[in-house]
């Protein structure tokens, strides 16, 4: 099973949630790059938005981020930043995911609509 198949699993529940959370942020002008964190282990980043329900799960909670504070604390490179805004604009009709479950964190970016 690909990584946009089994988020999508996971995910589904969430999807209200994350795409109010997206809108609101866009609509209140906190950021034009909401991210959402899932980590298996709680964290110090964004807001926490939910825990997730499902045992056995590789992710255990959804926090809330935007890329400046990714930026400000180091996770994305400043001379990076100009680079992930285009990327993101590309995907507009996406959700940024930030995968943390080892030391390699990664990007995705999953279907808003799937």
């Amino acid at each position: 099973m690909d990584k946009i198949e089994s988020l999508k699993t996971l995910l589904k529940p969430y999807l209200p949630l994350l795409r109010e959370a997206k809108e609101r942020v866009l609509t209140q002008d906190v950021s034009n790059y909401p991210i959402f964190v899932l980590s298996s282990d709680e964290i110090e980043l964004g807001i926490p938005l939910t825990k997730i329900a499902v045992e056995n799960e590789k992710f255990s909670y959804i926090r809330l981020t935007t890329l400046e504070e990714l930026a400000t604390k180091g996770i994305v490179e400043m001379s990076k930043v100009d680079d992930f805004r285009s990327l993101y604009k590309s995907k507009k009709a996406h959700l940024c995911l930030l995968i943390i479950l080892d030391e390699q964190p990664e990007f995705v970016f999953y279907p808003e609509v799937v």
